[in-house]
């Protein structure tokens, strides 16, 4: 996670422990990697979420430095279908299969 402004934006994970360059511009925030200048991530400034969530942070290939994270589980994968509907259109009857999924 990288931080600017009061937010948590994800990096990929090839990134993890190496210092990134923030870059807030006008209407977007920009990820950096300051010894190659290859922009790693963009993003919008001053969304209403505090906590971004990127799931191609967590994918690809393994570096000399790190290795991939394990891939999502079941109840990972349960979260982020319920993060991704709309807000209007969840049932109680969601959670309720969430509770069981943890069991």
């Amino acid at each position: 996670m990288a931080y600017f402004e009061g937010r948590q934006y994800p990096i990929p994970f090839a990134y993890v422990d190496l210092t990134l360059e923030a870059r807030g511009c006008s209407g977007i925030v920009q990820f950096v990697d300051p010894e190659t200048g290859v922009i790693v991530r963009t993003y919008p400034r001053g969304t209403k979420e505090r906590i971004l969530i990127d799931p191609s942070c967590y994918e690809g290939e393994a570096t000399d430095r790190v290795i991939p994270p394990v891939p999502l589980g079941v109840m990972a994968k349960a979260l982020e279908e319920i993060r991704t509907m709309d807000v209007a259109l969840r049932s109680v009857d969601i959670y309720a299969a969430l509770a069981e999924v943890a069991r």
